[in-house]
This record gives structure tokens, sequence and C-alpha cells, in this order.
């Protein structure tokens, strides 16, 4: 169950954060990445 919510995290991370490149704001690709890691390091513990 761990393993498969990580894994949706990261999905989750990964699109948001090409969905920003691709509005050219490597700001918010940045930020949003960063906030979706701490969320799915809480997440697991």
């Amino acid at each position: 169950m761990r393993h498969a919510k990580a894994h949706g995290a990261i999905v989750i991370a990964l699109m948001l954060m090409s969905a920003a490149m691709q509005r050219d704001s490597r700001r918010y690709a940045l930020t949003y990445g960063v906030k979706i890691g701490i969320s799915a390091g809480a997440w697991l513990e």
C-alpha cells in the first residue's frame, strides 16, 4: 500500500512539473515539485 501511494505521488509530481515546464515557468515547477515531495514524504511516515 505504501509503495502504491509513493508511486502515485511521484507520478502526480512529474505531471505537474512537466505541465509547468510547458508553461515555461521553472520556479512554479520547482515549488510544486518540492511541495509534492514533502507531502509524499509525510504521507509515508
